[in-house]
């Protein structure tokens, strides 16, 4: 009796154990998005099935050509069955790239039959069987496995055997699904303990740029996101900065954040930024120079409003990179006073914000607004030399 009590006990202790655990899994996992792909409608019905009890499920409206054995995605990417329906390292598959550039999933899921076969055993009794392998894999968007499961079916030899169809319901019936579920668990928790690996390169650097920006480009990449062990090294005839790190943190949140973090950072002026997976590269554009002219101004006009001037524009924190020069003629009406600048937005918004700059320090009365382009803005100095605003 003491036995049996005690077999009890370890009976229910096990119990609660499980059942913590499975109720644990679901935090994670059903916060997870799969995207499935199979090269059988009933296998792919069948195994959603279960998959929606367990993750989100990506929509998708992927078509299958089985005659040509290939895939079409709705941005009409041709994907052959033999690229993805294997076992094979996928990580640095331009297909998978694709497939996550386009769908955006956590875990790739990937099924397919195998060894499919109506054999014919006796014809004079018209006795036949079916067989049938399926397989199934699940990769997270990086190409790493997460896992991997087989089955096989065959069927009994009969007049009227049990259909490829129905061998399929049987077999997706004895693959684990508690334990897929519990891989992705494992998995999502090691990517968040460990972080990924991230890549970013600021092409089109020049060295002397690199000296004076370095820590400036990297503080942009810190203030991004949970970054550790950051790492960079120097190309001098690639023209190249390449910094590494890990991420603790989602990819798409730290693309955006790295976008707008570089916005406002001193050490980066007109660029573009590109993602490919871990990826992420700034280009430096060549950005037009902008001008504010000034014209008719007299000596004594220039000195009072080169300050005045200079404030307002820098009041604007998008305006980089100022200078001035002042081009004096004999005659006053010739004279102007120039700003060159780089600017990424419309000017007619930096106008507005000299307007009110130069109207709320009592400088915006003797001038006019002459004429404003996309690259510069024309203001004439009022007729009156001896007013100095």
């Amino acid at each position: 009796m003491v036995i049996l009590k005690h077999h009890w006990r370890l009976l229910i202790q096990g119990l609660l154990v499980l059942f913590f655990f499975t109720v644990s899994i679901p935090a994670y996992s059903q916060s997870q998005a799969y995207l499935l792909i199979s090269d059988n409608d009933v296998l792919q019905e069948i195994i959603n099935d279960y998959l929606l009890d367990l993750f989100e499920e990506i929509p998708n409206e992927i078509e299958r050509d089985e005659e040509e054995q290939v895939l079409l995605t709705e941005e009409d990417t041709v994907i052959a069955y033999s690229e993805v329906f294997n076992n094979k390292p996928l990580r640095k598959s331009v297909v998978l790239s694709a497939i996550v550039e386009e769908y955006a999933p956590d875990y790739l899921i990937f099924s397919w039959t195998e060894g499919k076969e109506s054999k014919e055993i006796s014809s004079a009794y018209g006795m036949s069987q079916n067989k049938v392998k399926i397989n199934i894999r699940v990769l997270n968007y990086t190409g790493r496995n997460v896992y991997r499961e087989t089955a096989s079916a065959k069927s009994k030899i009969a007049i009227t055997p049990t259909s490829i169809e129905e061998l399929l319901i049987d077999m997706v019936d004895q693959l684990d699904f508690f334990e897929l579920e519990a891989a992705i668990t494992k998995d999502t928790r090691r990517k968040q303990k460990r972080g990924q690996s991230v890549k970013v390169v600021f092409a089109k650097l020049e060295q002397e740029d690199y000296f004076k920006t370095r820590d400036q480009l990297i503080e942009v990449l810190q203030n991004s996101g949970s970054l550790a062990k950051v790492r960079d090294k120097y190309n001098k005839g690639k023209k190249e900065l390449t910094i590494r790190a890990t991420l603790k943190g989602d990819l798409d949140e730290y693309y955006r954040n790295l976008y707008r973090s570089a916005l406002i950072s001193e050490g980066l002026e007109d660029f573009e930024l590109d993602r490919e997976g871990e990826l992420f590269v700034f280009k430096a554009l060549s950005a037009a120079r902008k001008r504010i002219v000034i014209s008719g101004l007299s000596s004594k006009q220039y000195h009072h409003r080169l300050k005045t001037y200079r404030d307002a524009i820098r009041s604007d924190e998008d305006v980089r990179q100022l200078r001035h020069k002042f081009i004096q003629d004999d005659q006053a009406k010739d004279s102007k006073l120039v700003f060159e600048f780089t600017y990424r937005d419309d000017l007619t918004v930096l106008e507005e914000q000299i307007w009110k700059y130069l109207e709320q320090a009592g400088q915006a009365l003797n001038r006019e607004l002459a004429s404003i382009t996309n690259t510069s803005i024309n203001y004439t100095a009022g007729a009156d030399t001896t007013d100095l605003r």
